[in-house]
């Protein structure tokens, strides 16, 4: 079983925009690498790739995580202690757009000295 979740790497200038923001010396911030940033459009959670590939082909349900009816895309820059004080990085505006050329299946393992990512499957857009 594998953690998973479906997303759309950035490019290159929505990674030179959001390493605009401030980032260092905050206190209860842990910031994610830019080589990890993504664009997430539905966390699975844990379930067998191979099975999660087979749905993605065939559009059917996946994972063992209900769909959120308030769920929204997202860029992780940052995860914060439960007494974190506010990032200076929240409220600034990052804008960047582009049109993605593939949605990517992703395996996230959690590890002492970070998250690790990799892609298991891409699939083309349009």
């Amino acid at each position: 079983m594998s953690r998973l979740f479906v997303c759309l790497w950035l490019p290159d200038h929505a990674c030179e925009a959001l390493k605009m923001l401030h980032r260092e010396d905050q206190v209860g911030a842990r910031f994610v690498t830019p080589e990890n940033w993504h664009a997430t459009l539905r966390f699975i959670g844990k379930t067998d790739p191979t099975v999660v590939a087979a749905a993605i082909d065939a559009m059917r349900g996946l994972g063992d995580q209900p769909i959120r009816p308030r769920f929204l895309g997202h860029v992780t820059i940052a995860r914060l202690k439960k007494r974190a004080t506010t990032p200076r990085t929240l409220g600034e505006l990052v804008y960047a757009s582009w049109r993605p050329a593939e949605v990517a299946l992703v395996e996230s393992t959690l590890r002492a000295d970070g998250t690790r990512y990799q892609t298991l499957a891409t699939w083309p857009i349009g």
